[in-house]
């Protein structure tokens, strides 16, 4: 059984949520990426090496 973190970062592409979302994947926590633009999602997801989005 895994420790990892999932966290929910809304408003991810934004200033406060994509520098949140930087520091949580630095620190290896799994993020749940929302948002109402989903092509700066994608980019956002591919800048922090994400494996998988949707």
């Amino acid at each position: 059984m895994s420790n990892a973190k999932t966290i929910v970062v809304f408003g991810a592409y934004g200033r406060v949520g994509s520098a949140l979302a930087r520091r949580l994947a630095q620190q290896g926590t799994r993020l749940v990426l929302s948002g109402r633009n989903p092509e700066r999602l994608q980019a956002l997801a591919a800048d922090l090496g994400a494996v998988r989005s949707t």
